[in-house]
């Protein structure tokens, strides 16, 4: 296995020597969208895509094109994050040709395509779009969609929890309470209609237990 990451790096190096920057990144993203890569070899991939997907303009506080935008989603964390609050910020209505590509594009990671879901749902957006998530394409209505702690399961689950848990150990409710956002934002888009308190109570004492 180790010598198919070697092979990998050394493709990549020699793209990179040859000018090949684009086929080098297309690599380079490939093996960063895989399951599990080796943590050494992880830390190798990430330090080329670094090296090689820059803020060319760091003083500006977000990107000005959807070209930007697009290279900052594959970037690091920081990229990531000045290309989702440069998305904010815009008309969407007006890019969705190219948001509709970036929610099937199965090499960005969930959470970056749930939260342009929710930029979507902030601007009203009343169309249907197929978005890649969870390992799975979904066609969304997001017209219809729900934010979901908002949604009646949760807000019943969360006074089942407080009734529970809130008087006799509130350190355990708090983190329940993150066990619960972290079950609805996992299956977002799709809804969980019902959600059940002694289930995330035992769930979260048995990660206790193993401490």
């Amino acid at each position: 296995m180790n010598n198919y990451y070697e092979t990998c790096l050394k493709t990549i190096q020699s793209l990179i020597s040859d000018g090949n920057r684009s086929e080098a990144l297309q690599m380079i993203d490939e093996e960063l969208s895989m399951p599990y890569v080796p943590q050494d070899y992880l830390n190798q991939f990430e330090s080329l895509r670094d090296s090689l997907r820059i803020d060319k303009k760091p003083h500006q506080k977000y990107f000005e094109s959807m070209d930007e935008i697009v290279e900052g989603l594959r970037g690091n964390d920081l990229l990531q994050q000045k290309s989702l609050m440069s998305l904010e910020r815009m008309n969407l209505r007006a890019e969705l040709d190219d948001l509709k590509e970036i929610l099937l594009d199965e090499k960005l990671p969930d959470w970056i395509k749930k939260q342009i879901l929710f930029f979507l749902m902030g601007q009203n957006i009343n169309q249907s779009v197929e978005v890649y998530v969870n390992g799975s394409k979904h066609t969304i209505n997001i017209a219809t969609l729900e934010n979901p702690i908002e949604s009646q399961a949760y807000q019943k689950c969360i006074l089942e929890l407080r009734d529970a848990l809130e008087s006799w150990n509130p350190s355990l409710l708090i983190l329940c309470v993150a066990e619960l956002d972290q079950r609805v934002m996992d299956s977002f888009p799709l809804s969980l209609t019902t959600l059940d308190a002694q289930d995330i109570i035992d769930t979260v004492n048995g990660y206790l237990n193993t401490i």
